[in-house]
């Protein structure tokens, strides 16, 4: 009987491996994909910076001032999106360690 058990085991722990590697993959992926949304917009958020510096009429710096506004509107929207991502990743993690605690039990 000690043989079913071990087997048993294995199979959880395999599962468990398993299940972490995907939702680790996703995570990454999810992350990923996010930190590059956020670099796109603090690289867009440079050029708007230097572009305001060197603006020689005052309508077109104020313009670029505004412009630059609404892209630190959305940087700080994407990094509520990349917290909420996260956090999510975690629960997800959480779950799956209570589902496989549940198992073994």
């Amino acid at each position: 009987m000690p043989e079913r058990g071990s087997f048993i085991l294995f199979r959880s722990r395999t599962y468990f491996d398993a299940e972490i590697e995907k939702l680790d993959h996703w995570a990454e992926d999810r992350l990923t994909s996010l930190k590059t949304k956020l670099e796109e917009i603090d690289n867009q958020i440079r050029e708007i910076k230097k572009d305001a510096r060197l603006a020689l009429n005052l309508p077109a710096k104020l313009e670029l001032q505004r412009k630059l506004r609404q892209m630190e509107g959305r940087r700080t929207e994407a990094w509520k999106e990349f917290d909420q991502a996260y956090r999510e990743v975690e629960q997800q993690k959480e779950m799956l360690l209570d589902e496989i605690g549940k198992r073994l039990k």
